[in-house]
């Protein structure tokens, strides 16, 4: 009987564990080559970065969990290669206040396909001048801001942002400065406590949407084109509208 009642309750015990943390792989240090479903969940438990000069492809059905205070230095090659709805690759972060991002150096790549994020408690991507990025079938969730700079003017120049079929909430702004950000069929919730003073979308560069929702408004310094959108705006300030410039600036079938 003692055998037993100590049986059940080594039982119990492990039931009690969550799942992620077996067959988990650890994670830090310099990382390249690929992620997979097989080694999945991927636990960043120390500082990790991907090396001048490398690659890291996350592949279809891969999660990967941040501890607190962690994050992904970025210096080479970067790609997310998930698969809507069902083989996805899920940034999460268990009961933790801060993590430190993916942060991009230097001139940077990186598409993003199929990528889930659950309420990240951070900036979730922060990005030197002229970096290129793409998001394709993406749901990110973010308690702060989606994108920032890593230092001052703290809106960096020449970034190309693409979005396609991607759903985005967050709590800032999106801001930019001097490039180009597109955006086709995808939905935009910026939701700002206090109730927003500033539009979703900020900075003196070109934006496009196409069949997009936007709940915030936009205001641009250069070139805008908005088509058959729907843009909700926020607060009683009058720069939560929408302000379009630039002699090639237009809105068309738009609410």
């Amino acid at each position: 009987p003692a055998r037993l009642i100590a049986l059940v309750g080594f039982l119990c015990f492990v039931m009690s564990i969550p799942c992620e943390l077996f067959g988990q792989t650890e994670i830090s240090g310099e990382v390249t080559g690929e992620w997979t479903a097989e080694g999945s969940p991927y636990t960043v438990v120390d500082s990790t970065w991907i090396p001048e000069g490398g690659e890291l492809i996350i592949q279809r059905d891969v999660e990967v969990i941040f501890q607190e205070n962690q994050g992904l230095y970025i210096f080479g090659h970067f790609e997310v290669r998930g698969v809507q709805p069902f083989e996805t690759v899920m940034f999460t972060f268990w009961d933790i206040e801060h993590w430190r991002g993916l942060r991009f150096y230097g001139e940077r790549e990186a598409v993003f396909e199929g990528l889930e994020t659950n309420n990240c408690p951070d900036t979730l991507i922060t990005l030197d001048n002229n970096c290129s990025l793409e998001f394709q079938d993406c749901k990110l969730y973010m308690d702060d801001q989606f994108i920032w700079a890593h230092g001052p003017p703290w809106t960096n120049h020449g970034w190309q942002l693409a979005f396609f079929n991607t759903n985005m909430h967050s709590s800032g702004q999106l801001r930019m400065g001097g490039g180009t950000l597109t955006a086709e069929n995808c939905d935009f919730d910026f939701v700002r406590y206090p109730p927003a003073e500033d539009p979703g979308f900020q900075g003196a560069h070109d934006y496009e949407f196409i069949n997009c929702e936007i709940i915030g408004g936009i205001r641009s310094g250069f070139n805008t084109v908005v088509e058959d959108c729907e843009i909700y705006c926020q607060g009683q300030n009058w720069g939560t509208g929408v302000s379009i410039n630039g002699q090639d600036g237009r809105m068309l079938r738009t609410v």
